[in-house]
């Protein structure tokens, strides 16, 4: 009994170990630089399996053994978990990762990071470049971002993007179709519209939807707020429409960024974030440590 109980504690102790090994290296990150960070992170966890190997036995040193390798074990697998243990778990292909932002505010066409007192954009931060980057390489069309409770930040990281692209010169428009919350719209300090999306989609090609789409200040983004109309929401229920749609504003947009409703908000009242993942150029999920 005293050895089972003593394995489950050596496991026990990795539940304790992973959120303080993200405190202390997620404050070292911010203050000395992420890179730097993740190499000293991989130095240790190979000290940690050198060490493991090296350990003397129970007749040599007693009790300290089984402590020193539980010690080196949770070193190595508890506080220095990386995004790879996600991947594994979820069988889809992991693309990157954003950190905690901390003290963040999303206004009209900006995002703002304080950091110390000091004010800084994040949208050129080296891990969301690197995510622009791959989430857009080869883009021309619709990136939906869907996740599946609605609390994983799909909106923030939607107007980081849309942001990205404006500064590498791409025309972008930001879609709030997350009409849980319908945080893009409000934040950006617009009000839902009536898209009258069937009554569009049998308008000419030139219709830019310009009583609708609203500029989001000097960023570069334009922003098509929530639809205020249910006929908008049936049009959007189906993969045939949504591609009609998607077509119609990829003619005047090289990048549209789309902020969908969690998979868990799938009802009448909105936007059918399957038929969007389907008819889009691209998808990616959204997941968040402790929510999804």
């Amino acid at each position: 009994v005293t050895g089972t109980l003593a394995s489950f504690a050596s496991y026990a102790v990795g539940f304790f170990a992973r959120p303080l090994g993200g405190i202390i290296f997620g404050h070292f990150g911010d203050r000395l630089g992420r890179k730097s960070t993740l190499v000293a992170t991989l130095v240790m966890m190979g000290a940690a399996t050198c060490l493991v190997g090296l350990l003397p036995t129970y007749a040599q040193i007693g009790l300290w053994a089984p402590a020193l390798l539980v010690l080196l074990r949770r070193l190595k697998r508890g506080m220095l978990v990386t995004q790879d243990n996600l991947a594994a778990v979820s069988r889809l292909p992991l693309l990157g990762f954003m950190p905690d932002l901390g003290d963040v505010k999303m206004g009209p066409g900006s995002v703002d990071v304080n950091v110390g007192g000091t004010v800084v954009q994040p949208a050129s931060f080296a891990e969301i470049v690197r995510l622009h980057r791959v989430l857009t390489r080869n883009l021309h069309g619709a990136l939906v971002m869907v996740s599946a409770d609605g609390q994983e930040g799909t909106s923030l990281l939607a107007q980081l993007l849309a942001l990205r692209s404006a500064a590498t010169a791409k025309k972008v428009l930001l879609v709030d179709l997350n009409l849980r919350h319908s945080f893009l719209t409000r934040c950006n300090d617009a009000k839902p519209a009536a898209w009258n999306l069937a009554a569009r989609l049998g308008k000419a090609k030139g219709d830019r939807w310009s009583d609708v789409i609203v500029t989001l200040g000097d960023s570069g983004v334009d922003l098509l707020p929530a639809p205020a109309d249910r006929e908008t929401l049936k049009e959007l229920s189906t993969v045939p429409q949504v591609q009609a749609w998607l077509d119609k504003l990829t003619s005047h947009y090289e990048h549209i960024v789309i902020d969908a409703s969690p998979l868990a908000a799938l009802n009448r009242q909105n936007a059918d974030p399957v038929a969007l993942a389907a008819a889009a150029a691209r998808t990616a999920v959204v997941v968040q440590t402790g929510v999804t």
